[in-house]
């Protein structure tokens, strides 16, 4: 066999030479065993460490009043280890700084205001709490705005509306709104009082800044008509009414009987006859009915405006079995009325007229005598009446056994006038008899006035000389008297026969006060005569017209003034008149001593009277004075009643306001009249009176008002405001909106920017925007917040379109930050935006995980691990070159 020997450079020479050593191997497994250790211990160290973190709370008080002195900071929980952390307190707004502090857990700490350059409303006071005494490490910070003094609890009571004038029976309600414009909440009773007494009440609880509105009920009575002062009241305020309760119109029934038909016989109708007057407020409907005893027999329907009355008739058919006493009742729904009703069982009386006193003279008794029978086989009661001419003029009820009789007189008593030849007539209601009577005339003393000493002076007598004469057929006597203004004065007796007169003197002894024109009448019983006569003064009232106000234009008074003069000696009063063109349109009492005078100003009301001229006089009892005048057009810019014309024209609005804003209208109100004129120019909105002024113009003068309305809850929508003088009027329209969007927010927010402090150390800062997008200014607070925490807050007032960037800041260790990045959100009350800030190369993240790059290098030291195991494998499993040495 041939033996080759082993080349240099051969394959297996190759591969020998670069095979690893197994003891090399070992040291590069061992190498990978140790890194990887490492890397384990390593994270589990720093996730020790993670645990290990210092961590605490701090709270500040949380309201401060801008006069507090001392507040109060609180360490509810610390985790530090065994060390203390440090408590940090200043205030922003002039950054000073208490003297830094240990704290441990439950401390609470009392700051003094000194220590941070005092307390002012508004200020931003803020507690940080950290882990060192470097203040590198901050666990938390808390922050509170000082506030202005609190104010105790205040109910302010406001009239929002009320039912107005009401009539007895019917509920007045009061529309208020309560509210606590105090700074502590409490409860009120809020009463409603009627003329001082409380008719309802109704408790609140309010908060400060809440309100209320409620509606308060009295529910008014029979008697409470009149004027009422009405006021809704708190413990600290009052909303005022006034209003008139008038009576409740009702209709008032009261009935009358007039007349019944009774006594009756068994069989026969008893007829009611009843007066029913309506003397309610109102018309009505009502059923008057008849009963006897309670049983109702009879009804019929009444229909009466006010004031008005009706007789009706009501009817009851008797029949056997209701003969005796009965009680017959007419009732109405308000009134009633009671009567007797005999009803007797069936009987006859006969009547014969025995004797009369006839003849007699008028004014005295005839007497008519006669004989009644009952001839029937019942006791009855009938009435027996008297008739002259078939008028009837007395009547006797008498009750008469079977076969019994009896006499009655029935007089009849005549008056002057009654003289002539009458039938007399005496009726049962079975049967009747006549006769003839005579009534002779009585005498008669008619009077005529011969002579007077009219006139006469105050104090002296006034004679009255007059003619009787009897025209009557019978002597008598009869008095004759003098009388003046309804009083006799004088008088005396004559006696005179048929057809005798006689002369008589009669006299009136004038008094201080008689003066005057005056009837003097002589009367008798059956006569009399007047005629006039004159009492002449002591005391004399001159007058003369001194000025006018006149010409004047339609509907405008008239003034009239005059001087008066007691020309006399003696006091006296008298009315003095204005009349025109003979019409008296207006008067005044006046007293004067003698020889004094007063100045009288009389009005003309003037109201519709026609263009033209007119006489106006002034006059006393005494004397008149007189003066033309006349009744003129309105000049240009004038009215009826001389009354100034007073334009107006709105010139601008603050609209649109919400709900709670004050609405403002600006009005130029320009006086075109000839004279000035005091008007009052009203604001109102769709009919209800808010504002009003009272001004003054001169002619041609012009002025801008401005008038104010407090919007209120329930105001929201389009409302017609006007602007009115007494004598014009402009309109607009405006809108009142009830201050909220859903769908536009009012401040819109945008991040802008967020700043981290560079290696960690320093504050972190976020900047935004705020946008007011709706169209009414409106102030509100804006607040940031990291991972749910706030950090920061600004208040801001923007006005329609404004904006206005704000940079927040707050400082925090980063490694106190969970993850690798921080969560951001600024928020209005409205809107709110959020951003994510990477807290990459600040050292943060959350130490607790092992990194990305770490769990790389791991995944790379595996696979070499695995690669450099499986090459081992390959060439291990490889035979070995044979040895050249080897034959």
């Amino acid at each position: 066999m041939r033996q080759v020997g082993r080349q240099p450079g051969t394959r297996s020479e190759l591969t020998t030479r670069h095979m690893i050593p197994r003891t090399q191997l070992r040291a590069v497994l061992f190498t990978l065993v140790i890194v990887l250790s490492s890397v384990a211990v390593g994270t589990a160290a720093t996730s020790g460490t993670a645990v290990a973190q210092p961590s605490g709370d701090v709270e500040l008080q949380d309201t401060i009043r801008e006069t507090a002195e001392t507040f109060e900071v609180e360490i509810p929980e610390l985790n530090n280890g065994d060390d203390p952390g440090w408590l940090r307190v200043r205030n922003r707004d002039n950054d000073a700084d208490a003297e830094s502090m240990q704290v441990r857990e439950g401390d609470v700490v009392t700051i003094s205001a000194e220590e941070i350059g005092g307390t002012e409303a508004g200020n931003d006071i803020e507690a940080s709490l950290y882990a060192d005494s470097d203040y590198t490490n901050q666990l938390d910070v808390d922050l509170t705005r000082v506030s202005e003094e609190q104010q105790p609890t205040y109910f302010e009571v406001t009239f929002e509306s009320s039912t107005g004038n009401i009539e007895e029976g019917e509920t007045y309600v009061m529309e208020v709104t309560v509210e606590n414009t105090g700074d502590v909440s409490g409860t009120q009773s809020v009463g409603l009082f009627a003329n001082d007494e409380q008719v309802d009440s109704e408790s609140l609880t309010l908060g400060p800044g809440e309100s209320e509105t409620i509606a308060l009920e009295w529910q008014t009575e029979d008697g409470d008509s009149g004027e009422y002062g009405v006021s809704a009241e708190s413990v600290n305020d009052a909303a005022y009414d006034s209003i008139y309760v008038s009576d409740a119109p009702f209709p008032n029934f009261e009935v009358t009987i007039d007349s019944e038909n009774g006594p009756l016989i068994e069989g026969d109708t008893l007829v009611v006859e009843t007066t029913v007057e309506n003397t309610g407020d109102a018309y009505g409907e009502q059923v008057v009915e008849l009963k006897i005893e309670d049983e109702r027999v009879g009804a019929t329907e009444v229909a009466l405006n006010v004031g008005e009355r009706d007789q009706i008739s009501l009817f009851w058919e008797t029949g056997d079995g209701d003969a005796g006493t009965h009680t017959a009742t007419v009732a109405s729904d308000d009134d009633s009325d009671v009567t007797g009703v005999t009803v007797h069982e069936r009987s006859n009386f006969t009547v014969e007229i025995t004797s009369t006193t006839s003849p007699v003279s008028e004014g005295d008794e005839l007497e008519v005598t006669a004989f009644v029978e009952n001839t029937g086989a019942e006791t009855d009661s009938q009435s027996v009446t008297l008739t002259i001419d078939d008028g009837p003029v007395a009547s006797e009820t008498i009750t008469l056994e079977s076969g019994e009789s009896t006499t009655i007189d029935l007089v009849w008593e005549t008056e002057p006038g009654d003289a002539g030849e009458y039938v007399a007539e005496i009726a049962s209601d079975d049967d009747s008899d006549t006769t003839d009577v005579a009534v002779n005339q009585a005498a008669r003393f008619p009077v005529d006035i011969v002579s007077t000493t009219s006139p006469v002076t105050e104090g002296e007598d006034l004679g009255v000389t007059a003619t009787v004469q009897n025209t009557g057929e019978e002597t008598d006597t009869r008095p004759v008297e003098l009388v003046v203004a309804g009083e006799t004065v004088d008088a005396t007796e004559l006696t005179l026969e048929p057809g005798q007169s006689e002369t008589v003197e009669l006299t009136w002894a004038t008094e201080d006060g008689d003066a005057g024109e005056h009837t003097a009448t002589v009367e008798t019983e059956s006569g009399s005569d007047s005629t006039p006569v004159t009492v002449e003064r002591t005391v004399f009232f001159a007058v003369e017209i001194t000025s006018t106000s006149g010409p004047v234009v339609e509907a405008e008074p008239l003034d009239v003034t005059a001087t008066i003069e007691n020309t006399g000696e003696s006091s006296g009063t008298q009315p003095i008149e204005l009349r025109v063109d003979g019409a008296t349109v207006d008067t005044t009492q006046l007293s004067l001593d003698g020889g004094d005078s007063e100045s009288v100003t009389l009005t003309w009301g003037n109201d519709d009277a026609p263009l033209g001229s007119y006489t106006a006089v002034v006059a006393s009892e005494d004397d008149s004075d007189a003066v033309d005048t006349s009744v003129n057009e309105p000049r240009p810019g004038e009215l009826a009643g001389g009354k100034q014309v007073f334009e107006v024209e709105i010139t601008s609005t603050n609209a649109p306001v919400a709900e709670g804003e004050s609405l403002e209208v600006t009005a130029e109100v320009t006086n075109i009249g000839p004279e000035s004129g005091t008007q009052t120019i009203t604001l109102s909105s769709d009919g209800v009176e808010r504002d009003s002024r009272e001004i003054t113009l001169d002619s041609q003068e012009s002025r801008t008002l401005t008038f104010a309305w407090e919007t209120g809850p329930g105001d929201a929508g389009e409302q017609t405001a006007s602007a009115a003088s007494e004598t014009d009027d402009d309109s607009t329209t405006l809108t009142v909106t009830d201050g909220s969007d859903d769908e536009t927010p009012t401040f819109g927010v945008t991040i802008n920017e967020v700043s981290l402090p560079e290696d960690g150390d320093g504050p972190f800062e976020v900047t935004a925007s705020i946008e007011n997008v709706a169209d009414i200014e409106d102030t509100q607070t804006i607040t940031l917040r990291t991972d749910g925490v706030e950090r920061d807050m600004r208040e801001m007032t923007l006005g329609p379109g404004e904006s206005e960037s704000v940079t927040f800041s707050w400082e925090q260790d980063p490694d106190e930050i969970e993850g690798d990045s921080i969560e951001l959100e600024v928020a209005s009350e409205d809107d709110l935006d959020t951003s994510s800030a990477s807290l990459a190369g600040l050292g943060g993240g959350d130490s607790s995980s092992v990194s990305t790059t770490t769990w790389l290098g791991l995944l790379i030291l595996i696979a070499l691990l695995l690669v450099g195991y499986y090459y081992l494998r390959r060439r291990r499993e490889e035979p070995e070159p044979p040895d050249p040495q080897e034959g």
